[in-house]
């Protein structure tokens, strides 16, 4: 954490079920997804792959 708040381009990125922790001083540069980790990647996963999709034509 104490990274994304020194460099101007990091950002933090958490995942887990049920409680989701992101320290103020950092929440503009931070994402927080609150579920299963497992059906947040493939989420993540498919997302990808669509938008990757219209890259190809």
């Amino acid at each position: 954490m104490n990274l994304v708040k020194k460099e101007p381009y990091a950002a933090y990125i958490t995942i887990n079920k049920g409680e989701i922790y992101i320290p103020d001083e950092i929440a503009a540069k931070s994402y927080g997804l609150d579920g299963d980790m497992t059906e947040i990647l493939e989420r993540l996963k498919e997302a990808s792959e669509e938008r990757n999709e219209g890259w190809r034509k």
